[in-house]
């Protein structure tokens, strides 16, 4: 019997997305950080959920641009010093 590639991956996809749902529990066990500025008291997010985003190493997306360039070795030190300056006002 000939099976084809495309149903093979398929049937793996269901099988690990089976296993996933079996073991929800797992999810469960990621630590939660409180938000202490928050707008809602209380509010918390996964520990991995908290990424600052400053991921880009390209000026020319400009302050508030996407991906965020923080870096100061990609010449974005002076986006960072204005984001920290907003910030604190």
């Amino acid at each position: 019997m000939f099976v084809s590639m495309a149903f093979t991956v398929h049937i793996i996809f269901l099988f690990s997305l089976l296993i996933q749902c079996f073991n929800a529990d797992a999810v469960a066990a990621v630590p939660m950080v409180e938000l202490k500025n928050a707008a809602v008291k209380g509010t918390k997010m996964p520990a991995m959920g908290l990424g600052m985003g400053g991921y880009g190493t390209n000026k020319r997306f400009g302050y508030g641009g996407y991906p965020e360039c923080w870096m100061e070795v990609a010449g974005c030190g002076d986006f960072t010093k204005r984001a920290i300056g907003e910030w604190l006002k």
